[in-house]
């Protein structure tokens, strides 16, 4: 079992990538943490917890409705990328010790891990066009919320100093980025190696070209909607890939297998408990 939390292609680079590993040994399991994925156009940034969070849509939910994103002030998103992490491990072991599988590649990217958390905000976009705000709910908020590395000014010259000094640093970004549109602070950001994401609503995640070269939502056919967009399973494994195949059984599609199969009713009497509207 190896776990690598490294920007894409530095295993390879240092010699020992998956398919070298697997020639030392196929049932080794690889879980590889980035924070863009594996794949697509964004698979090069710099990412961590904060980043995946305002990329995911978290950021843009918590705070004042008439005041600025926030951030959770914990690192939330990679807490929530050690959970998938952890239980995707589980599930590769499952496949190889019992029943009979090799190992595999995991591919998780943070982002994903805290989209899938979003739970029914793609959907609603997706059905209503509705792009879920931010609605008040207070959380302790840490600053500064990026770094940068500066030899023209003392209190931002290291982490401490930006710390204590984290209104002015901010202060200092802030009035940059003020002065550049959003397009011009991305391409001097991947320019520099700069770890960021624009802080993203709902639409935003439906344009985005990472989320669409990643396959991170997928449109499911429904008896009721048609179809609808949900997020696709997190993380991804190479040997036994998820897929999401149907959005839920229809309201009492389980009730003969439940009652009667498992409960021991007769159909007859299942057939009484619907006729007088109990079940």
């Amino acid at each position: 079992m190896i776990v690598e939390n490294y920007r894409p292609g530095t295993f390879e680079k240092w010699g020992i990538g998956p398919d070298v590993i697997r020639t030392i040994d196929p049932r080794i399991i690889l879980l590889r943490i980035s924070g863009f994925g594996q794949t697509g156009p964004y698979k090069n940034r710099a990412g961590f917890g904060r980043v995946a969070e305002a990329m995911s849509g978290l950021t843009n939910l918590i705070g004042e409705p008439d005041g600025p994103p926030m951030s959770p002030g914990y690192p939330l998103g990679d807490l929530i990328a050690g959970i998938f992490g952890s239980l995707s491990v589980m599930m590769a072991l499952y496949h190889r010790d019992l029943r009979g599988g090799e190992g595999q590649v995991i591919d998780l990217a943070l982002f994903e891990a805290v989209f899938r958390f979003l739970d029914f905000d793609p959907i609603q976009y997706d059905q209503m066009k509705v792009v879920h705000k931010r609605t008040g709910n207070r959380v302790a908020y840490v600053a500064p919320s990026s770094m940068f590395r500066t030899t023209t000014d003392p209190k931002c010259i290291d982490n401490s100093a930006r710390v204590e000094n984290s209104v002015e640093c901010n202060g200092i970004v802030g009035a940059w980025i003020e002065q550049h549109s959003r397009d011009e602070v991305i391409e001097h950001f991947d320019k520099h190696g700069v770890a960021y994401s624009a802080v993203f609503d709902m639409e935003d995640a439906f344009r985005d070209v990472q989320y669409r070269a990643r396959e991170a939502m997928v449109r499911v056919p429904d008896a009721d909607l048609g179809e609808a967009i949900v997020q696709n399973v997190v993380p991804k494994f190479s040997a036994t890939p998820g897929s999401v195949d149907f959005l839920g059984p229809p309201m009492g599609a389980h009730n003969e297998e439940i009652f009667c199969g498992e409960l021991g009713l007769s159909k007859e009497r299942l057939q009484e408990l619907k006729d007088a509207g109990i079940i």
